[in-house]
């Protein structure tokens, strides 16, 4: 579930420090689609799996259920960015950990 932290621990930063020296993650791109309503109170379980990735980006699938219910499903695009929030190659370590989080 802390997919990055995990990665920047492996490599003896905090998270806080990738973002300072490395760069971070900014939502270019969301497409939803809603299947079935979510009643307040209801325990959702959220599936990501990254499917696509380039030197800058990645393409994740999302999958949002209650119980054995989908309720919506997601196509997400993160770029990866400097400090000056302009697109930059992220770390050859964490382009190469493609994962699966739930």
């Amino acid at each position: 579930m802390h997919v990055l932290a995990d990665c920047c621990a492996q490599h003896a930063l905090s998270v806080q420090a990738f973002y300072q020296y490395c760069g971070f993650f900014v939502v270019r791109n969301v497409t939803m689609h809603y299947a079935n309503p979510i009643r307040l109170g209801e325990t959702l379980t959220i599936k990501s799996v990254a499917y696509a990735r380039s030197p800058v980006r990645t393409l994740w699938q999302q999958q949002v259920c209650v119980g054995d219910r989908l309720s919506a499903e997601a196509q997400i695009e993160l770029v990866f960015v400097g400090e000056n929030l302009k697109p930059k190659k992220m770390p050859l370590w964490l382009a190469e950990n493609w994962t699966e989080v739930e």
